[in-house]
């Protein structure tokens, strides 16, 4: 139970700062450069770097408990399945910025779905890690039977 959530903490940790990269990223791109060239480095750095920095702490994170081969899995897994879960997340975060709007009023939109989008982003990945920790885990108990027994 703990592994699990040791885990669920690293990862949405990892998911707060993809979102949070994210959206500095977004809020950065309305003053982008006008020039093809500039809007071209930044569309890059936007695509790979929030993404990128976050899969590398999670793989340093998790290798104070995990072996090398299972943090590498995991924060492959999670290099990969975030700009997914973040599609999914932007789409559903309208729901709680609706509740927020209707109870909060219309100040707590922003921070509302940004919540949301954590939220979401950091259990959709947090699914695929588990998926990923689960499926390595029994490749290495087939690849050394010996080592896993008793």
């Amino acid at each position: 139970m703990r592994d699990k959530f040791t885990l669920f903490i690293a990862v949405g940790k990892a998911a707060l700062m993809t979102t949070i990269g994210y959206s500095v990223l977004g809020l950065l791109g309305f003053k982008a450069a006008t020039t093809p060239t500039g809007q071209g480095i930044f569309v890059i750095a936007g695509a790979l770097l929030p993404n990128g920095l976050a899969a590398w702490w999670i793989f340093r994170e998790l290798q104070k408990q995990y072996t090398r081969r299972e943090s590498r899995a995991v924060a492959t897994a999670f290099g990969i399945v975030t700009p997914l879960s973040l599609s999914v997340a932007i789409v559903l975060s309208q729901i709680p910025g609706a509740y927020a709007e209707v109870a909060l009023g219309r100040r707590f939109i922003l921070p509302a779905v940004f919540v949301g989008i954590a939220i979401v982003t950091t259990f959709l990945s947090f699914a695929s890690s588990v998926f990923v920790l689960r499926f390595t885990r029994h490749l290495e108990k087939a690849e050394h039977p010996q080592s896993h027994e008793a």
